[in-house]
Formats: structure tokens, sequence, C-alpha cells
């Protein structure tokens, strides 16, 4: 039986490694958390706001503060769908709660996440002149929290699947694609024709995404967005959690 202070320390264990592994050999090390991002933006920044030419204020900061947390979705998800084959000597050779690799899969993408602060921080400053709202102090640990739980419960179920069907890992690769096209990361959700809001409203992703705009540019919480996210995340985990309840007894016969 484990403890919380063992699954802490497996955890700190695991996440050190992916790090290490991560990281190790690159020129540019942690930059890179907020590079390839910063540069995504910047492309779509070009292609937006000066070849099609949305109408949005502010539309450089109104970019980056939807792509940094996609990023953490996307990232996460993907990586945690082979993170458990990535992992397979692990699993067949040492006895541990193996719900801790997509964790830490999830977490290692949630502190990118929270180093990419920085540069919103940045960017709010030049175009608002804000460097701090209030609500900062109970707003992003709340939205931070519905969406580390949001990932998790969905990193579970795929992370499990992909050990049975290989073609797991493809899907959520496509999945995840066309996904950034029904969430208002690069337009903003009141441009969306009304016949086709109620299949934005159906991506959890987008309550995140609009909450972390309006946390960040208005400095408020869209609390109604909250208790949505709010039920996202949880039907997520225990989607995840009963997926992979069933599945785990096999997963070292099946790797």
């Amino acid at each position: 039986m484990y403890s919380i202070k063992n699954y802490l320390d497996i955890t700190v264990v695991l996440i050190a490694k992916d790090f290490k592994i991560k990281y190790k050999n690159t020129l540019f090390g942690y930059v890179w958390a907020v590079g390839y991002p910063l540069v995504f933006a910047v492309i779509l920044y070009i292609a937006f706001k000066h070849i099609i030419r949305i109408k949005v204020d502010n539309y450089g900061l109104f970019l980056i503060v939807g792509i940094f947390p996609w990023q953490w979705f996307a990232n996460a998800i993907y990586l945690s769908s082979i993170t458990l084959i990535s992992n397979a000597s692990i699993i067949k050779k040492i006895m541990f709660p193996k719900s801790l690799l997509p964790l830490s899969t999830v977490l290692i993408e949630m502190v990118h996440f929270a180093i990419s602060w920085i540069v919103i921080i940045v960017f709010l400053f030049i175009n608002d002149h804000h460097l701090f709202y209030f609500s900062w102090i109970y707003g992003i640990p709340l939205i931070t929290a519905i969406q580390l739980v949001l990932i998790f419960g969905i990193g579970l179920a795929v992370s499990s699947l992909n050990i049975f069907f290989r073609d797991t890992e493809r899907i959520v690769s496509i999945m995840i694609t066309m996904l950034f096209y029904l969430t208002p990361v690069i337009f903003p959700l009141n441009m969306v024709p009304e016949a086709f809001k109620p299949y934005f409203l159906l991506n959890p992703m987008t309550g995140i995404v609009e909450l972390w705009r309006a946390l960040f540019i208005e400095g408020f919480v869209l609390w109604r967005w909250l208790g949505i996210s709010a039920v996202y995340a949880t039907l997520s985990l225990l989607g995840g959690s009963v997926l992979y309840q069933r599945l785990k007894g096999r997963f070292a016969e099946v790797l």
C-alpha cells in the first residue's frame, strides 16, 4: 500500500527523469518550453493579423494567452498517449502505480505552461500596462487545477488504450489537430456563427481558453465557464480512471 509520500516521491523522480531526457544535449534547454509556442504565435499573428486581417484588439496578447494553455493540453495529451509504451521496461520490472506516468507527463507540461506566464505578463505590460490583477491570486490556482484534472483524465484514458490499440496515438494526434480549429485560440468565440457555436461549447478546451483570456487580459474569473469546465474535468477524471482501472491488470502482459 502506497502512502501519499510514496506517490509524491515517485512522481518527483519520474518528472526529474523526463526533464533530464527531454533537455539533454539541447542548446537552449528550458527556453524551448516557451520558444516553440511563441514562434507558433508569431506565425499565426502574421497570418491572421496582417494577411487575413482578423479584427481583434491587442491580437498578439489575445493569441499567446490562448496558445500557451492550448499547448499544455495538446502536448500533454499526445505525450500521455505514448508514455506507458515508452516506459514499458519500467512497467514490467518495477511495481508502482502506473497512473503516475501520465500524471508526471501532465505535470511537466504544466511547468512549461507556468514558465510561459512570464511571456504573458510581458505582453500584458506592453499592451495594457498591467503587471498584476488581484484576481490572479485565486483565479490561477482554480483554472490550473481544473485544466490539470481535465488533461490527466484524458491522459489516463489514451495512455491505457494505446497499450492495446497502437493506433490510438495517431488518432489522438489527428483529433488534437482537429480540436485546435474547434477551440477559440486564433479567433474570439463571438466570431463563431450561431449555428456552429454548440459544437464549440461541447469542446472542454473552449471554456478553459475563455477562462485564461478573461483572467489574464480582463482580470476577472468567468464563474459560469469555471463551473462548466469543472464538470468536464470531473467527467474526464471519472472516465479516465474507470478505463485505467479496467485495463491496468493486463498492462505488463501486453507490453
